[in-house]
This record gives structure tokens, C-alpha cells and sequence, in this order.
């Protein structure tokens, strides 16, 4: 039997049509057709896994309640159960700076922190000063708006936020190895008979509990960091004696003024450098006679020497 060229059109297009009608077909009825072929709550269970692995991660978040949840088709997670290192840091005009940095690290002794460094430069030309502190996580918001009130402007202010979740849960499961190995290895003391034997676990044992202090003191570094926000602020009576934001750079003035004090401190420098030449000449000064005394007399023997 032949078919012309217009049946065998025909017939490819319908054949392309029964392809495309059963895809989709076999696409929206795949998970129907594993819960009946497989029936009962199994054939349910595996329907549900096959949507899943269908499903996009989902992720929500809820800036305004300060919460955000991230869902990968597994558990929720909380950012409030995560750790965070926060750090922030500002530069501000302030009217004086003595009072400043008092109420500075007033208010971080109050707020159970501390002040970690504090520089007062009170030259005539540059007075700055800068001070860091440590103060409560919980606290870091209220101390930033605190600061904020005693400046008369604020040029800069950054904070962020490093989360060291994943680091600590690190430590926290070698930790939990460990501890199991010292188990163990006391257990394998105990059955120990020979000298040798005993003194090979008791070195593994040393070097087990010396990892697990290790590890000990980098958790307990990283909850106090988590626990305690540092705050770094420069303070100056000008904007122009601050320093220098990366975003800036075109600040004349304070460039001038800085190099200007450069210069000084260039030629105090030198002036010290003399000073102190003149106060040793009591000492290099004789020895240096002494020398040039010794090479004439040698020289003038030599030539002595030579003419007879």
C-alpha cells in the first residue's frame, strides 16, 4: 500500500500531537500514578517525595519582625539561633573630647562592657581622639544611638555582622569525637598490661586532651566574641581632623594639615637626633681624638721609616 505526500503529512503531525498530548499527560498524573500503583500510605509517602523533589527551595523573610527563615525542603532555621560577631564603627565631630570619651566609656562600664583602647591626641593643630569598646551584644543597637546623641555630626558610622554558626557547630562535633576517643583510650589503659603499651596510649592520650583544650578555647573565644560587640569611634573637634573615609577623596585641608605634622615631627626628629649626638660627643669626641692621634703617630713613623 502507498501514501501520498499529503497522508504522510498528516501522519507526522499526528504523531507529533499523541507526543505532545501524552507528556503532558504523563507530567500532571506521574504522582497520582505512584500512589495507585503502589497503594496504601507508601504510594502516598512516595508521591509526596516526588513533588518535593520537584519543588524550588523556598525562602521567606521577615525583615520587619527581625526574623528570617530560609526552607530547603528540610528544617526551618531561626536567625535568632545563629551566632553573630557583631562589630560596628563611627567617626563624629564632637564639641570636646575629654567629656566625650568619659561618657563614651561610661556608658559601656554601665552596660556591663569595657573600654579595650583609648587615644587622646591633644596637639594644638590635630586634636583627635579614639577609644574602642566592648559592650553586650543585646546593648549594640541602644549603644550606637547613644553615642550618636553626643556628636554634634556624625561623618561615618558602619556595623556588620559576621555569622560564625557554622565554625563553632565545626568545633563543637570534633569536640564530641574527641571527648569519645579519651573514653576510649582510657578504657584501653585500664586493659593495658605492658609498660610500652601504657605509655603509647598515655602519649595519644596527651595529645587528645591537648586538641581538646584546643578546641575548648576557640569555642569559649568565639561565645565571647559572639557575647561582646566591639565599637571603634575617632572623634575630632572638625571634620577636617577626622580621618579620611575610603569613599572621600578629596579632603585638601585635612591632608594639608596632616602633612604639615608630618613635617614637624620630621624635623623634631632630626632636632632630637642632634641633640642627642651633642650630649654622647662627651664620649665619641675624645675616642675620635684618640684615633686620629694613633693613625698620625703610625704614619709619621712609617714615613720616618722610609726617609732613612
Amino acid at each position: 500500500m502507498q501514501f501520498n505526500k499529503e497522508q504522510i503529512r498528516w501522519g507526522l503531525a499526528g504523531v507529533v500531537l499523541l507526543a505532545v498530548i501524552l507528556g503532558v499527560w504523563d507530567y500532571n498524573s506521574s504522582p497520582r500514578l505512584i500512589s495507585n500503583f503502589l497503594g496504601g500510605e507508601r504510594g502516598a509517602d512516595e508521591m509526596m517525595a516526588v513533588s518535593s523533589m520537584q519543588a524550588p527551595m523556598a525562602v521567606s523573610s521577615k525583615m520587619g519582625a527581625g526574623t528570617i527563615y530560609i526552607s530547603n525542603d528540610a528544617d526551618l532555621v531561626q536567625a535568632e539561633d545563629r551566632m553573630v560577631v557583631k562589630n560596628g564603627s563611627m567617626a563624629m565631630v564632637v564639641k570636646e573630647l575629654d567629656s566625650t570619651m568619659k561618657a563614651i566609656g561610661s556608658f559601656a562600664n554601665e552596660n556591663g562592657g569595657w573600654i579595650v583602647s583609648s587615644y587622646l591626641f591633644n596637639n594644638e593643630e590635630l586634636p583627635r581622639a579614639s577609644i574602642q569598646v566592648r559592650v553586650p551584644s543585646e546593648t549594640f543597637d541602644s549603644a550606637l544611638a547613644y553615642y550618636r546623641t553626643l556628636a554634634v555630626k556624625v561623618t561615618s558610622e558602619n556595623a556588620s555582622g559576621e555569622d560564625i554558626t557554622k565554625q563553632y557547630t565545626d568545633l563543637d562535633s570534633r569536640l564530641t569525637n574527641l571527648v569519645a576517643s579519651e573514653s576510649q583510650l582510657l578504657k584501653i589503659m585500664d586493659r593495658a598490661g605492658k609498660v610500652s603499651e601504657v605509655l603509647e596510649v598515655q602519649r595519644e592520650l596527651s595529645s587528645v586532651r591537648g586538641q581538646i583544650e584546643m578546641i575548648k578555647g576557640q569555642m569559649q573565644y568565639l561565645e565571647s566574641s559572639v557575647a561582646m560587640s566591639s565599637i571603634s569611634i575617632e572623634l575630632a573637634l572638625s571634620e577636617d581632623l577626622l580621618p579620611v573615609p575610603a569613599s572621600e577623596t578629596w579632603r585638601p585641608a585635612y591632608v594639608l594639615k596632616t602633612a604639615w605634622k608630618s613635617l614637624l615631627n620630621a624635623f623634631k626628629g632630626i632636632s632630637y637626633t642632634i641633640i642627642k649626638l651633642a650630649v654622647y660627643a662627651l664620649i665619641w669626641v675624645p675616642l675620635l681624638l684618640i684615633a686620629w692621634w694613633i693613625y698620625r703617630t703610625v704614619k709619621n713613623r712609617s714615613d720616618s721609616r722610609k726617609k732613612k
